[in-house]
């Protein structure tokens, strides 16, 4: 095993400068910190705390036992809450939607500030209904895998967390988003943020796929939250992304700026990171095995790279 430094990085052509700026907000850096990356060397910028503002249960049989069977009707019934502003330091009262052991066939789609808290990836499965049918038939295609079984977007501020599912399809995210992915495992499909504006944690997840793992496409940094990170990719698990079915890569960072990626165990991949036309990029202290390429950059400036493993 080697330690991947600046000078070892497999592929990066046309890089600009090694320094990152910006730092992390305080909700991207208490999950960086719990797992001794270390400090950010600038001024930490202010996460908004998010608390349940209603309580509501979605459960396989539905009332009397909890009161809603399916999840889309909970999101739905869920209050609309004010357009979070930016700048807004008081704690942001959400939806929680507690979701209870079962099989859940749905495709949501998340169009308000919602809490997403399933019992638990081991317990709680949400499977598109594309996939569901291509389980059924012996028969999953391309077209089926690439459908997101959650759909999440808005024009306005939104706050968006989504915990403790195992997701069958994948994820997307479009518009302006606030929040936090953590402890679910992704199968089939990954997680696919493209034109957004967002200020978010992708923490503890484990993600195999065919296909990409995590893929940012134009995102960028809130307006008004200072000088945090638009996207914190945090100890996940990425493995087993091999082709034929897609290209394979565990994480892809294009045309994007301000993100940080570290302590990710990433195994068994197509290119471990490939970054193209990239500003201000951290990768940090991961572990690289097994992959074709490890770290595959084009056209990007302020990029650092320190502290990773390559295998």
């Amino acid at each position: 095993m080697r330690r991947l430094g600046i000078g070892i990085v497999l592929l990066v052509l046309f890089m600009s400068g090694v320094v990152g700026g910006g730092t992390l907000s305080l909700f991207q850096t208490a999950a960086v910190m719990e797992r001794g990356v270390g400090q950010p060397q600038t001024p930490l910028q202010p996460w908004l705390p998010i608390e349940p503002a209603v309580e509501l249960t979605v459960c396989p049989e539905g009332p009397p036992i909890c009161q809603f069977q399916k999840i889309q009707d909970a999101i739905d019934a869920a209050p609309d809450t004010p357009p979070l502003l930016p700048f807004l330091e008081t704690p942001f009262k959400i939806p929680l939607i507690h979701i209870l052991p079962g099989i859940y066939v749905e495709n949501l789609v998340i169009l308000k500030s919602v809490w997403l808290q399933g019992v638990g990836q081991e317990l709680v499965t949400l499977r598109s209904i594309a996939v569901n049918t291509g389980i059924q038939t012996g028969e999953l295609s391309t077209e089926e895998v690439l459908r997101p079984t959650v759909f999440i977007a808005s024009s306005n501020y939104l706050v968006v967390g989504l915990e403790g599912l195992a997701i069958e399809g994948g994820l997307q995210i479009v518009g302006l988003v606030r929040g936090f992915i953590r402890n679910n495992s992704f199968k089939i499909g990954g997680i696919l943020l493209t034109g957004t504006l967002a200020d978010l944690l992708i923490a503890d997840n484990s993600i195999t796929t065919t296909f990409v793992g995590i893929r940012l496409l134009k995102v960028g940094r809130i307006p008004g939250v200072g000088e945090a990170m638009s996207v914190a990719i945090v100890n996940n698990s990425l493995y087993n992304n091999q082709p034929p079915l897609g290209r394979g890569n565990a994480i892809e960072v294009w045309e994007s700026e301000d993100v940080f990626i570290g302590l990710n165990q990433i195994f068994r991949n197509n290119r471990g990171v490939y970054i193209l036309n990239t500003e201000n990029i951290t990768i940090q202290g991961n572990v690289f095995k097994h992959n074709n390429t490890g770290i595959h950059a084009y056209f990007s400036r302020r990029v650092s790279i320190p502290d990773n493993l390559l295998e």
